[in-house]
């Protein structure tokens, strides 16, 4: 990503506490709004959007740290898959998921992140917000890139066509 021809153990080791650090906080997000007193459409949006971000987050790890999923249909192993928040130390020796459980992780919380973002926002900052924060085709988009990385291109077909519209505009 920095036009090296080799990287560096300290980028391999950066990206993944990186990454991992953005799935606790997407965790501890979701376990703390499913308590909160907020609008139940706010925390739902919001709840929708760590889904997203959980879902970015395991994406990559999995491009960098596993097998493809197209070798052994998601047999290989994975990565730790985490869905709880920590918020204290410990707990840190969970075992390797397989591709197939990260995916099918991925794909959950993305078919669950599209139900309950918005298709765009409205308001004063729309234009902002529309550029800045999840939304229904942000979900559809990565899902599709998933299903890609999976070798269901029906899928990736399926889930394309809620984006691009049959006819040209």
């Amino acid at each position: 990503w920095n036009f090296t021809v080799t990287p560096t153990a300290n980028e391999v080791q950066n990206f993944w506490s990186a990454a991992y650090a953005c799935i606790n906080r997407a965790n501890v997000v979701i376990d703390g709004l499913a308590t909160s007193p907020i609008a139940d459409n706010l925390r739902k949006n919001y709840i929708a959007e760590a889904k997203v971000v959980r879902a970015i987050a395991y994406y990559s790890l999995l491009q960098l740290y596993a097998r493809p999923y197209t070798d052994g249909n998601g047999s290989k192993p994975g990565v730790p898959l985490r869905l709880t928040g920590l918020t204290s130390s410990g707990n840190n020796n969970i075992a390797r998921s397989t591709v197939a459980e990260v995916y099918t992780q991925i794909v959950k919380d993305l078919n669950e992140a599209e139900v309950d973002l918005p298709l765009n926002y409205t308001g004063s900052t729309a234009a902002e917000l529309n550029t800045t924060r999840a939304h229904r085709n942000t979900a559809v988009a990565l899902k599709t890139r998933v299903y890609l990385s999976m070798g269901q291109y029906a899928n990736v077909i399926t889930e394309g066509n809620k984006i691009v519209p049959a006819t040209a505009p």
